[in-house]
């Protein structure tokens, strides 16, 4: 082990402002490129930890670190990337069959690499990645990387991902990875195929020439029906990928065989679900007889943020046999036994208020605070809690409030409070 990588190590929970100001305590290290490694590896051990049990890992910037993919999430993508490959994604591919250490046959390249966590999940997969990018420090850095972490099936490529050609041709993948940079010369933030960079709506046909099967990761704020529409009909399949709680990527499978609709895949993290946007148009959601029904109701249904974000919103309903709560209040009420498990979080109803400054104000007296949750109604959830708590904290982390706009099938509204339990813990408020 290097000095700097003891020095890391030793120091990996100081403060790193204190770090900096001391350097010249250590006139043999460089403290400033040990404490971008202190920052990244403090990432890396919840985000890769295949990267933090290595301590000579290099890393070139923070950024870096903060904009690749996770282990989890980049594990997801080989496993994508595997299926579509060996659903006959290579029959007019350059391999095929079985790799002598058990992965399959398949040559993946990797355009965008940055960090090579995506490539190193699919050199797991893959009999061969070629890994491309076009920052040489991170390309080198990645190559070190891989060779500390036993990685040998990766060929390396220094160039812009439109400029990559021939070497696409001289490596003859079966499947093309590309995560497109989304954000701007000055830094924001950007959603549009034609504002990131390399710009996939210019290099789409050449590299379906030169390849039949196209992976994208793009940003999960992006608009599918706009993607679909601007991408075309060789869009096969979109995923939504959840982690941590939100919607973090979003890839999309562009296959050159395909002329017709897509569909879509929402993988939460204990479940997933698919179906096509034609399902959802056609759908019908079940709305209540008479908004007295939701006082008897027994329990809530709040999809996972994937979920949401695919925009199946009338096709739950119909498909569990769950009555949606109102046309803009994506929240189901009814039997949740049909509901396959992960798809999100159950809730037991132990009792349903009206929403009212009287009920409000009664809650603020006599219930602890409580977690809360507030849909299609003029507040937000943190303005609601303080409205009922003013600055208290909740500190059981078990009840929730849902402050909810309800309606039934003759088009009648009515704001309500839902007193709710997780489904395995029903006590009455």
């Amino acid at each position: 082990m290097t000095a700097l990588e003891q020095f890391i190590l030793e120091h990996e929970n100081d403060d790193i402002p204190s770090l900096l100001l001391s350097k010249s305590k250590f006139a043999e290290i460089d403290v400033e490129s040990a404490c971008v490694a202190i920052q990244c590896r403090r990432r890396m051990k919840e985000k890769v930890p295949a990267y933090y049990a290595v301590a000579g890992i290099r890393y070139v910037s923070t950024l870096s670190a903060e904009q690749c993919s996770s282990q989890k999430t980049a594990q997801f993508k080989a496993k994508v990337a595997a299926e579509i490959l060996d659903a006959g994604g290579t029959k007019d591919c350059a391999t095929s069959g079985e790799a002598g250490d058990g992965s399959r046959a398949f040559r993946i390249a990797d355009l965008t690499g940055g960090m090579g966590v995506d490539a190193m999940a699919f050199s797991q997969v893959a009999s061969e990645v070629l890994y491309n990018e076009m920052n040489p420090a991170l390309a080198e850095a990645t190559a070190h990387n891989f060779a500390l972490l036993g990685i040998s099936n990766v060929r390396f490529s220094q160039r812009e991902a439109r400029a990559v050609g021939t070497t696409l041709d001289a490596f003859r993948p079966d499947l093309i990875f590309l995560d497109p940079a989304r954000r701007s010369d000055s830094g924001a933030k950007v959603f549009r195929l034609e504002d990131c960079s390399p710009n996939l709506l210019e290099l789409k046909d050449d590299l379906l020439a030169r390849c039949p099967q196209l992976l994208v990761k793009l940003s999960p704020m992006a608009d599918i029906s706009a993607i679909g529409q601007a991408l075309g009909p060789n869009v096969r399949q979109v995923y939504l990928v959840a982690s941590d709680g939100e919607c973090k990527e979003m890839l999309v499978h562009i296959d050159r065989t395909h002329n017709g609709p897509y569909s879509i895949t929402v993988q939460e993290e204990g479940g997933d679900f698919a179906f096509s946007p034609e399902e959802e148009r056609q759908a019908i959601a079940r709305k209540a007889d008479s908004l007295d029904d939701w006082l008897q109701c027994p329990a809530l249904f709040d999809p996972g943020k994937a979920l949401l974000k695919a925009g199946c919103f009338k096709l739950l309903s119909q498909r569990f046999g769950l009555t949606k709560l109102a046309t803009s209040t994506h929240l189901y009420g009814g039997p949740v036994e049909s509901l396959p498990a992960g798809l999100g979080r159950c809730w037991l109803i132990d009792q349903v208020l009206p929403f009212s400054s009287h009920t409000l104000k009664a809650l603020g007296r006599e219930v602890p605070p409580m977690d809360v949750t507030a849909r299609n109604i003029p507040l937000t959830s943190q303005q609601l809690a303080q409205r009922i708590w003013g600055n208290k904290v909740a500190t059981n982390g078990t009840s929730h409030l849902f402050a909810l706009t309800c309606e039934d099938s003759r088009g009648r509204s009515d704001r309500l409070i839902f007193l709710c339990r997780p489904l395995t813990q029903r006590i009455r408020l």
